[in-house]
């Protein structure tokens, strides 16, 4: 038994868009996973400076890890993700090596990921176009919203350097500003 712990597990499709990145990092704040699973990212590098764009602080010390095994408070286990072909041609190979590792592989295995297996109907096409078009929608007006809300509170409460600035220019106004003019001892 492995024990109790969060996985997610995402199949983000890309990681170039700042506006999902953001929602990377919101799941991941909200769930709070032990592990966290990111297919499909259409990286061949994730830096640190990309990771900081989708990971909460606590995780921007992530690593890679291919499939191996591996271990949680002392208890070995097997996690691997897959992305099955979408291709109906191809599946049965693909269930075929799934099935040669599962004889292979001894304790727990966890197995998670897109195994491409349904088949959506023209109505649920169009149903899916419709709530990716909306969540667009919603993550596009939150990120307007909070633009706004900080320019807000910038009108409202003053820059807070803006104290610091004025003092530093009249200091240094006050060392550029000739105060006496002195020539052969007359003022």
């Amino acid at each position: 038994m492995v024990g109790s712990m969060k996985i997610l597990n995402w199949n983000v499709r890309g990681l170039g868009n700042s506006d999902k990145n953001l929602l990377i990092m919101n799941a991941i704040c909200s769930t709070r996973p032990d592990i966290v699973c990111l297919q499909e990212t259409k990286l061949d590098n994730i830096d640190y400076f990309k990771a900081a764009q989708f990971l909460p602080a606590g995780l921007r010390t992530f690593f890679f890890q291919p499939v191996s095994n591996t271990s949680v408070n002392n208890k070995q286990y097997l996690l691997t993700t897959v992305y099955a072909p979408y291709s109906p041609d191809q599946r049965p190979a693909f269930f075929q090596s799934l099935n040669l590792s599962a004889h292979t592989t001894t304790g727990p295995w966890i197995i998670l990921g897109d195994f491409n297996m349904r088949f959506l109907l023209d109505l649920e096409f169009v149903l899916r176009k419709h709530c990716k078009e909306k969540l667009d929608c919603l993550i596009s007006w939150q990120s307007m919203m909070w633009k706004r809300r900080t320019k807000l509170n910038r009108c409202k409460l003053g820059d807070e350097n803006s104290r610091f600035f004025h003092a530093t220019a009249n200091c240094q106004f006050r060392r550029n500003t000739v105060k006496v003019l002195e020539k052969d001892d007359i003022r």
